[in-house]
């Protein structure tokens, strides 16, 4: 039997995360006169559009629709471009 995931029901829930990198504070550095990379960031996207900006340690309500995002920090260039 197919399950149809459809019609379940989902209920708002408490999330509680710690995501222990540095790149949320400070951007990777390059090297060599490289350029430094970008940080990471952590957010929810509400499912009405809000944006909900978190930090590497929070504690966050979820409904139905809202997508937890986590980008992680880019590294750092080598050299003069």
């Amino acid at each position: 039997m197919k399950h149809d995931h459809a019609s379940d029901v989902c209920t708002p829930s408490r999330w509680q995360f710690w995501i222990d990198r540095g790149g949320t504070f400070t951007a990777p550095f390059g090297a060599a006169g490289g350029r430094a990379g970008r940080r990471g960031s952590n957010r929810v996207e509400r499912a009405d559009g809000e944006i909900v900006a978190l930090g590497h340690i929070a504690s966050v309500e979820m409904a139905a629709g809202d997508v937890f995002v986590v980008e992680t920090p880019g590294g750092g260039g080598f050299g003069q471009a």
